[in-house]
């Protein structure tokens, strides 16, 4: 049975605190990633374990925007689990835009091709 897991990160910016969702079922996914920070991937680490997984079974990550606070922490998750990263193909989900460039430069390669994020876009 998928169970999504909300995940509260904090952030070293004015909004201090960030949300990502960890959704357990077959293919374990990560919906945003979180600033890159040690606070963050420890607070990530301990409640994906809480939720019964851990991130090197992680095998998605889904974005639904590039700012710093959503995508920081992809190129750790990435080489830690090998994950694919997901992303809008139209480039932006509501006012938030998808700056590949942002992707690229954590080391991030976009599949917008997933079915999880053409569904994303309706519950978000």
């Amino acid at each position: 049975m998928t169970k999504i897991h909300r995940i509260e990160l904090k952030t070293p910016f004015a909004l201090d605190r960030v949300n990502c969702y960890y959704v357990k079922d077959s293919t374990p996914t990560l919906v945003d990633a979180g600033v890159n920070t040690p606070e963050a991937f420890e607070i990530l680490e301990s409640e994906i374990t809480r939720a019964g997984g851990k991130l090197e079974q992680l095998r998605r990550i889904v974005l639904t925007h590039a700012h710093s606070d959503h995508i920081g922490l992809v190129p750790e998750l990435v080489a830690l689990s090998g994950a694919k990263v997901s992303a809008s193909s139209l480039g932006h989900v509501g006012k938030a835009f998808v700056d590949a460039d942002a992707l690229k430069d954590v080391g991030a390669v976009p599949d917008y091709s997933h079915r999880l994020f053409r569904h994303l876009l309706v519950v978000f």
